[in-house]
């Protein structure tokens, strides 16, 4: 798809002043015909010649097939075919294939038919006769037909803009679309998060109630105090009280998913297998040029400029004169047994054109310019967004994995520390309170790393977002609107 110019102006200004009525006419006959719209030239300035890295291997369009997870898969599917908010989106479609039709009809020449039946008494003073009263009907039947000859191009450019505006509806669909399977993909890498913390916080949690009984033991030895069993028992409990609130997370996300695909929250999906690994290689950012067909958003952004181009070339033309044509046919009798045997016809054709309305069809073609600009910056902004997008994913993914290895590196050091404390306590070589920093500690790391994993996955997420793809392409509108159902309340 080819950018769009950065000023589509007509060819030439419009008359300002009024002029007297022929070389007014002449003028706008010449000037109308001259007029095209300005040749698309590429935007400078808003796309660099490339990302700051190439590269990566090349990802599958439905890129989150690459994570390996049939259960992400199956629920991104789902999640496509059931949200309201995309049949919401479908339903906005039509209206905007609707209005586009109703946009066409302007072309096709208007038919009537016309019927009417009249009947009347009037009453009259005549000399020598007096008063007479008489009374008549009139019956008639005729069609009509009308028909704007497009000499300036008008009706043509309304379509145009209305055709512009259903295929702007459509990539914001598909704009929905791709970012509802991010949404979804992120919920259910956050499910996965709870999946692992829980697991965690289990062995966690085992791990310090052995420390308990260890130094409880100890205690009844008196080889330790009561300050060091309250001290581990506390810490015990700590850890106990984080597990609540990442099973409420768990369910929490579970009904997000369930809503993403359209379905109330008790039917949430059976939760993942597994929880965390490490994400696959990042994919490649190709060319920033790329985004002009791989984003719905840049290409909406590029057809409603289109359409609002097409707007102004139809509120120029509109100041232009018009040629109407119109033919009628019919019949009429005063009775109705001989409604046939008189007919009529007529065609005519006027050329009108507009010399005082005291500036309403300049100052809208001055409006449409305006909001063919504004459509026009509208575009290069959603361009440069989408560049900063796919920048900062890649800098906050390759930032996270750095984090996610030195948190590892944190981890295993926490380990070390935690089993040295531990053999210097057993020895009577270290006070308790060595031990029970260097458990909270390494604890710690463990559930930050977790965490730190799971944001890996929400900038890979975003990257492939950011890239876009072609597979929204694909979509097709539901069989059946959605009904409401018992389950559904």
């Amino acid at each position: 798809m080819a950018p769009p110019a950065d000023d589509r102006a007509v060819a030439h200004d419009e008359p300002t002043a009024v002029r007297p009525a022929a070389a007014s006419l002449v003028f706008v006959v010449l000037w109308g015909c001259a007029h095209r719209p300005a040749p698309d030239r590429p935007a400078t300035g808003v796309l660099p010649p490339a990302f700051s890295s190439e590269e990566g291997a090349a990802a599958p369009d439905r890129w989150w097939r690459s994570f390996g997870d049939p259960g992400l898969d199956e629920w991104i599917e789902r999640s496509l075919a059931g949200n309201l908010s995309i049949a919401r989106a479908w339903a906005r479609l039509e209206q905007a294939r609707r209005a586009a039709e109703a946009a066409g009809a302007e072309r096709a020449p208007s038919l009537s038919v016309e019927g009417s039946a009249r009947r009347g008494r009037s009453v009259a003073t005549i000399p020598a006769r007096g008063t007479v009263a008489t009374t008549a009907s009139q019956f008639a039947l005729g069609l009509a037909t009308a028909y704007e000859v497009d000499l300036w191009g008008r009706v043509s450019a309304g379509i145009r803009a209305a055709a512009e505006e259903w295929t702007a509806t459509r990539l914001d669909l598909e704009t929905a679309a791709m970012t509802l399977a991010a949404e979804t993909a992120e919920a259910w890498m956050a499910l996965r998060e709870q999946i692992a913390l829980r697991r965690l916080l289990e062995t966690q949690l085992a791990a310090s109630r052995e420390y308990v009984r260890l130094v409880e033991h100890r205690f009844g030895q008196g080889l330790a105090s009561a300050l060091d069993v309250y001290q581990q028992r506390q810490q015990a409990a700590g850890v106990a009280a984080l597990v609540p609130p990442v099973e409420a997370r768990f369910e929490v996300l579970r009904h997000q998913l369930a809503v993403l695909a359209g379905r109330p929250p008790s039917h949430a999906p059976a939760p993942p297998a597994e929880g965390l690994v490490d994400p696959p290689p990042t994919p490649a950012a190709g060319l920033p040029a790329d985004l002009l067909r791989r984003r719905p958003d840049v290409a909406a952004a590029q057809a409603r400029l289109r359409a609002a181009d097409e707007r102004l070339a139809a509120a120029v033309a509109n100041r232009l004169p018009t040629l109407r044509l119109s033919a009628g046919a019919g019949t009429q009798s005063a009775e109705w047994s001989r409604m046939f045997d008189e007919w009529f016809w007529n065609l005519s054709g006027a050329l009108v054109g507009p010399l005082l309305d005291g500036g309403r069809r300049r100052s809208e073609a001055e409006r449409a310019r305006a909001a063919r600009d504004e459509s026009w910056l509208a575009w290069r902004q959603t361009v440069l967004q989408a560049v900063r997008e796919v920048e900062d994913a890649l800098v906050q993914e390759w930032r996270q994995a750095e984090t996610v290895r030195r948190l590892e590196e944190q981890r295993a050091a926490a380990a070390r520390t935690l089993e040295q404390a531990r053999v210097a306590y057993i020895n009577g070589q270290a006070e308790y309170l060595s031990v029970l920093s260097a458990l909270d500690r390494f604890q710690q790391a463990e559930r930050t790393l977790v965490s730190a994993r799971r944001q890996w996955w929400s900038h890979r997420i975003q990257l492939h977002r950011a890239l876009g793809g072609g597979w929204t392409a694909e979509l097709a509108p539901p069989a059946h609107p959605a009904a409401p159902t018992e389950a559904d309340g």
